[in-house]
């Protein structure tokens, strides 16, 4: 949900949004997952801050050898200017951001229980990317995913209305208007059959970096499999793709270098989802050279001189340089809905894909191998009706 915006940035309330989508069902998305009041910290750098507050003594400082890192003069200036819009976000959302509670050291302990809890939840089911035969599956009006092990399936939610389904002893809640394939994102080329074209197209690789080595949370996807991925066909003519990125400066070189080359796109903006507490903090320590509260995202559409008929309406209405911020989800990896914030710039979608998804939305064609993860029923609260 788009809380407000000024010129140069936006505050969203994901878990608003989201709770949007299912209002009229009987759940809500688990708001705990949410509760992100304090940075996070190691438990022993907080163990080690309430020793010292409890003491009344003052905190000394180790001193560490200087360490000569390097940061991309870019990336620098891309991170001075996140720090400079974040004061105008505060003041922005000085009727939304909660007060700082002083002196905390849960460690956003409730949240990250709840995501801990959820972590172990049964595998899905997938297709492979050698699938050759291809069928649609309309669950509106059944309870229950008849898995398919000999062909790709979309399924489909095509009512109204959310509806509930089981697969695998687990139930999964769909938003209205939701479809979704459960596999490789190569087996987007299936829909290329049926003459489908999206206006809005998103990618959220996994893209390989050293936190995802560590907690091996999921795969990661070869860059030489992106560039094969049939967006230029799939791709509306004055549709817009839009492709989350890590702070890895070689990797967004592939991208606006390569991969918009390859499918005949021409970059348009690069905005910053930065990431701040329900008091407006940032939810790490700022650190060029290590770690920053912010991920970027690059919008692109069709390169005007190899379409030269399309208008790109939205190539004047996306500002280049764009901060939006929202409390993130303790689960890992998951993106803010952005759809709201288009549409202020006048992107209204109604026919979306998204590549390597994780929860469903609607008038989305979801793919990837934990499209339905985030359905889970377990990911939300039953509500007294």
């Amino acid at each position: 949900m788009l809380v407000g915006q000024t010129a140069n940035c936006a505050i969203l309330d994901d878990w608003a949004h989201h709770d949007n989508v299912y209002k009229q069902s009987s759940f809500a998305p688990k708001k705990v997952l949410y509760d992100i009041s304090e940075p996070f910290r190691m438990d022993s750098q907080v163990a080690a801050l309430e020793k010292t507050k409890n003491e009344g003594k003052e905190r000394r400082k180790r001193k560490r050898p200087q360490l000569n890192c390097y940061v991309d003069p870019k990336f620098q200036q891309t991170c001075k200017h996140v720090v400079a819009v974040h004061a105008d976000i505060v003041n922005l959302g000085q009727n939304f951001f909660h007060e700082k509670q002083e002196d905390s050291f849960k460690n956003n302990k409730d949240a990250r229980a709840a995501a801990n809890e959820l972590s172990g939840l049964d595998a899905l089911p997938c297709s492979s990317g050698q699938m050759s035969s291809f069928v649609e599956v309309d669950l509106a009006g059944s309870d229950s995913m008849k898995w398919h092990d000999d062909c790709c399936v979309l399924w489909r939610n095509s009512s109204n209305d959310c509806i509930t389904v089981e697969l695998s002893n687990s139930k999964y809640i769909l938003p209205p208007r939701s479809a979704f394939i459960l596999g490789d994102a190569s087996l987007s080329r299936h829909l290329i059959q049926s003459s489908r074209t999206f206006d809005f197209i998103l990618l959220d690789p996994p893209w390989e970096n050293k936190a995802v080595k560590r907690q091996k949370t999921y795969a990661t996807s070869f860059e030489d499999d992106l560039l094969s991925l049939p967006i230029d066909t799939l791709l509306a003519e004055n549709g817009l793709v839009a492709i989350w990125v890590t702070n890895n400066q070689r990797l967004q070189r592939f991208v606006e270098d390569k991969l918009l080359a390859k499918w005949n796109l021409q970059k348009l903006a690069r905005w910053h989802w930065l990431k701040l507490t329900t008091g407006g903090e940032f939810v790490c320590d700022f650190k060029p050279h290590y770690k920053v509260p912010f991920e970027s995202i690059i919008f692109a559409s069709r390169a005007t001189d190899i379409f030269p008929s399309s208008t790109i309406n939205c190539q004047k209405n996306l500002p280049e340089e764009f901060v939006f911020a929202s409390t993130p989800s303790a689960v890992h990896s998951r993106k803010p809905s952005l759809n709201e914030l288009l549409a202020h710039f006048d992107r209204k979608f109604s026919n979306c894909l998204e590549y390597f998804a994780r929860y469903l939305l609607p008038n989305t064609v979801s793919i990837g191998f934990e499209a339905l993860k985030l359905q889970n029923v377990a990911y939300f609260d039953e509500v007294c009706e």
